[in-house]
């Protein structure tokens, strides 16, 4: 199978968001109303799953069947009369996550459809397409677990925002995020997160759903759950890094780009909220960690509880994966040491960092962690660089006032072990930088 658990451990969970119906245990714990609760939910199953399947069919280009509002207000209806009904509460996160992808400008962001890749073949039929998304997906997948293995992936996010309409301010796109996706994903891992409570759980999707006559359910687990769980984790924090720091800049104007490099200009500085909104990326990334490595759990537990099957010569590929996944706790939790060449010499060095601290303690203005400058402006075609220069005389003047960067750099106490750590030599040292605006 090769890659394919690494692929699906992640992005079936895209499946499950299609599957709604009867539940094996839906069992409420106080004196709620329950038979208006299951009417509700199979008012919404009547709407959620059909147009599920019309996008998968579509390969993502019926951008109407996102909108899945009408079933999600159907489910609240369900939560509002039995808050302990997992149907509903599963309906609600499926509903809500793909709804997001409704608004065009959210599609621009995050680039596309949330899943989708070309259409499977056997997507002939509702129910076709239905069993089919999880391989439709797969092409999706590797970058996700890239992203996740890769500690510093919240770092390389924000160039995503860049590919959006640039007559749009990238504030813009970050108050949709702010207002729209986040406060659905933060909805949806709550929902989620009552679901997995039940190791139990399972929906039970009958061909009749969609459209067919005969045939068999369709098992949905806990292991597709949490793979959900994780991939709505992983949405999250990507999104709450987009919304940390003002990123709004305007090169064509001598007098914006001017008062963008000031010092104490709101450019590249947290924006309201935004301590919170990077505490929130640390927690949804060790979340995700979490889901993924208690759903191989429960996979390898119920080897046959749903969609995805457990085949013994996977076992070894899943611990691997769960080892990657304490590897990313692990960093995100406290003072590591890595090597590598990081003053470019050719030469391997190790380097204590905390990269936690990023997320922790967020610094409130990156331009203030640079050694003290001037802001210059020069013409650059149609737009205007940036030009900084340094207010030392010389390299032996010029330091960085805080060398830890608000403690990511732990072992580093000194300028001179920042420079040498990084390999800032007096030999490549200039009295100033462009920021080109190119």
């Amino acid at each position: 199978m090769g890659k394919l658990k690494i692929s699906i451990l992640i992005l079936s969970g895209f499946a499950i968001m299609m599957l709604s119906g009867c539940s094996k245990n839906n069992t409420a714990t106080g004196p709620h109303d329950q038979q208006t609760a299951k009417q509700r939910v199979d008012q919404a199953n009547q709407i959620f799953i059909p147009k599920l399947a019309e996008m998968v069919i579509s390969n993502g280009q019926d951008t109407a069947s996102f909108n899945m509002s009408a079933a999600t207000s159907l489910y609240q209806e369900a939560l509002n009369a039995d808050p302990d009904n997992l149907d509903a509460n599963f309906g609600m996160a499926a509903t809500e996550f793909f709804t997001i992808f409704s608004n065009p400008s959210i599609r621009t962001v995050i680039g596309g459809n949330p899943a989708l890749s070309p259409a499977p073949s056997s997507a002939f039929s509702k129910k076709g397409a239905i069993t089919g998304l999880s391989s439709s997906i797969l092409s999706r997948s590797k970058s996700m677990i890239a992203l996740l293995r890769d500690p510093l992936f919240p770092l390389r996010i924000y160039k995503s925002l860049s590919a959006g309409d640039t007559t749009v301010a990238l504030s813009d796109y970050q108050g949709i995020i702010e207002t729209v996706v986040l406060p659905a994903l933060s909805d949806a891992i709550t929902h989620l997160n009552v679901v997995v409570q039940h190791s139990d759980y399972i929906f039970y999707i009958p061909p009749q759903q969609l459209g067919e006559n005969s045939g068999d359910s369709i098992r949905i687990g806990l292991t597709e759950i949490y793979a959900l769980l994780a991939t709505c984790q992983i949405v999250d924090a990507t999104g709450s890094l987009l919304v940390s720091y003002n990123v709004d800049y305007d090169a064509t104007d001598s007098s914006a780009v001017d008062q963008a490099w000031q010092t104490n200009s709101a450019f590249l500085a947290l924006r309201t909220n935004g301590a919170q909104r990077m505490k929130d990326v640390k927690t949804n990334i060790i979340g995700a960690a979490n889901s993924i490595q208690n759903g191989i759990t429960f996979l390898i537990q119920h080897p046959s509880n749903g969609i995805i099957i457990y085949r013994t010569e996977d076992g070894p590929e899943l611990t691997d994966i769960k080892n990657a996944m304490d590897s990313v706790k692990q960093f995100l939790s406290g003072p590591v040491t890595v090597s590598g060449d990081f003053n470019n010499t050719g030469v391997q060095t190790t380097l204590t960092i905390n990269l936690g601290k990023l997320f922790d303690n967020a610094i409130p203005n990156f331009k203030q962690k640079l050694p003290s400058y001037t802001v210059g402006v020069q013409k650059d075609g149609d737009a205007y660089d940036a030009i900084l220069t340094w207010q030392a005389a010389s390299f032996s003047t010029w330091t960085f006032p805080d060398p830890t960067f608000n403690g990511i750099f732990p072992g580093i106490t000194t300028d001179a072990q920042f420079k040498q750590a990084f390999g800032i030599t007096a030999a490549s040292w200039m009295p100033y930088v462009i920021i080109s605006a190119n």
